[in-house]
């Protein structure tokens, strides 16, 4: 007899196989967990977040709207009304999305991930000074945000602040050397300023953490976040790598670091 799994089970199930980049089969799973339990919101959200990944908006639109039907809780809805602004911003609709992430903001003023990517709306209409105000907003709410430090980067760079631009990608790479668009954009931008062999260096590490492109350009990130896996009690989008990698970079990566973006230990 087949043993009954719960919909909690499914959506943990969901979570671990999107984590491992399976992003199609944990759409099955979040099904699954739906249909276990419709009024359950996680597996909407969470669902609607792989969709996202499959390119799937019209369906992630969806799930995102089946989910602000059924949430009571301001902090949920702001996640809910972000996640509908990245897919909106996905499918180009940039006004809309707009202002999906400012009713996220109403709900939780201080949401990070909302700011940032009010900043990303910004930056893709080159409105790159007020992109900044959104992108420094989003870190002083969250200084572990990844994506808003390598977006600040970014616009930093597209208005020539390379030497700031540069630091704002090093705090991106300390907090997850596995991010390996940061490390793309630190190629590119190492590039412009005449820096080829460090270019070379942040290149090789991004192909090293699962870069396989051919063409490189500055790149913004845009902040679809999952709910936090119950089953296990840890969030989603922790910007360290998990505990049995140590949760922190070694010295020897460190050094890599600084070697890579011409830092000495100690220099802000």
């Amino acid at each position: 007899m087949r043993r009954h799994i719960d919909a909690q089970t499914w959506n943990h199930y969901g979570i671990m196989v999107y984590q491992r980049g399976y992003a199609n089969y944990s759409v099955k799973y979040f099904s699954e967990s739906t249909n276990q339990s419709p009024n359950f919101i996680d597996p909407w959200n969470n669902m609607g977040v792989a969709l996202i990944a499959l390119q799937n908006y019209t369906d992630a639109l969806a799930c995102f709207d089946k989910a602000l039907d059924i949430s009571k809780s301001n902090d949920i809805s702001a996640i809910l009304w972000n996640n509908k602004g990245i897919t909106l911003y996905s499918q180009g609709e940039l006004d809309d999305a707009g202002d999906c992430l400012n009713q996220s903001l109403e709900q939780n003023p201080n949401y990070s991930p909302a700011w940032n990517n009010l900043g990303v709306i910004m930056a893709a209409q080159n409105l790159h000074q007020q992109a900044l105000q959104y992108y420094n907003k989003s870190i002083s709410l969250d200084a572990y945000n990844k994506k808003a430090w390598n977006n600040k980067a970014v616009s930093l760079a597209e208005l020539r602040c390379y030497e700031e631009s540069r630091e704002c990608l090093k705090n991106a790479v300390v907090l997850d050397e596995n991010y390996a668009l940061a490390w793309i954009n630190a190629a590119v931008i190492l590039r412009t300023i005449g820096e080829t062999d460090n270019s070379q260096k942040a290149l090789s590490n991004a192909k090293m953490h699962g870069y396989n492109g051919t063409k490189m350009h500055l790149t913004a990130d845009i902040q679809a976040v999952m709910m936090k896996d119950n089953a296990t009690d840890q969030p989603i989008n922790s910007p360290f790598r998990a505990p049995a990698a140590s949760g922190v970079l070694t010295a020897f990566s460190l050094l890599s670091v600084w070697a890579i973006f011409g830092l000495k230990e100690g220099k802000n």
